[in-house]
């Protein structure tokens, strides 16, 4: 019986320290992205196929060598996250093209967009 209780404590120290990693690593990403997250309005914004129609939309552009992703919606871009890439194996045209920005309509075309880039 002792064993039993000795090894139920173990457990129980181990699922508490799960369970608060868990919640430390939510609450850091959580309060960086918020840091990072600022809405922005923004005059002049409209890259070929861009909607102001209350559609939520992604623009992409290279800032150095990382993707900047952006929520766009109502005229305001919304910082989001970033996803290293390696530019030196990229064409030129391709490195002009992430320069000037894409949109993108659905978080799908962002996904497959990204995942071109970043793999």
């Amino acid at each position: 019986m002792k064993n039993f209780r000795k090894l139920l404590t173990v457990f129980l120290i181990y699922c508490f320290l799960a369970v608060g990693t868990a919640y430390l690593s939510y609450y850091v990403t959580v309060k960086n992205l918020e840091e990072n997250a600022e809405a922005v309005t923004v005059s002049g914004f409209t890259p070929d196929g861009y909607s102001e129609k209350g559609e939520k939309q992604f623009f992409v552009c290279l800032d150095g060598n990382k993707l900047s992703i952006y929520e766009c919606e109502n005229g305001n871009k919304r910082y989001i996250y970033s996803e290293r890439i390696s530019t030196s194996a990229l064409p030129k045209n391709d490195i002009e093209l992430l320069e000037t920005g894409v949109v993108l309509k659905s978080k799908a075309e962002l996904t497959e967009f990204i995942e071109n880039f970043v793999s």
